[in-house]
């Protein structure tokens, strides 16, 4: 649907990239993002424009990311960012502010813009884990933070 990476795919980059990361010593971010209320859009406007703000998302989040990172559809609204050589932890959150403000302009649909906002939760390789399953509860742990201070926003674990 949206092109990106499937679960399993992702998951082995990812724990090339960790590998990668440790081994050069460079910093490494990973973004879980989770729209905000989406079951809302297909309980009101149809599973197709579900599926159409779905690759639209898609599309933004690659739009503020670079060839070297890699992204995949973790669930069903549910998309996941590794954030390969990063300078420091604000790099990080450079993007996902670009992300939100992305998401900001709406979306698109036959009958009309559907507003629809996310919520990030970052891990950086090494201060919030070494591994790909610590990167990834740090990263999900900041996420639901994020959904339970009301969401629309994004917070480094």
């Amino acid at each position: 649907l949206t092109r990106l990476l499937n679960r399993r795919a992702f998951d082995a980059e990812f724990a090339r990239a960790v590998a990668r990361a440790g081994r050069s010593g460079l910093t490494l971010g990973l973004m879980f993002i989770d729209l905000d209320h989406f079951k809302g859009v297909n309980d009101t406007y149809g599973h197709t424009a579900g599926d159409s703000v779905l690759r639209e998302a898609a599309a933004r989040i690659k739009a503020f990311t670079r060839e070297v990172d890699t992204l995949a559809r973790y669930g069903g609204d549910e998309f996941v960012v590794v954030l390969e050589a990063l300078e420091s932890p604000a790099d990080a959150e450079i993007v996902a502010g670009r992300i939100l403000d992305g998401f900001n302009m709406g979306f698109q649909f036959e009958t009309g813009r559907i507003k629809l906002s996310a919520s990030i939760g970052i891990a950086i390789f090494p201060g919030h884990g070494r591994t790909p399953s610590q990167l990834f509860e740090a990263a999900d742990r900041a996420m639901y933070s994020v959904k339970e201070s009301g969401g629309a926003g994004f917070e480094l674990a």
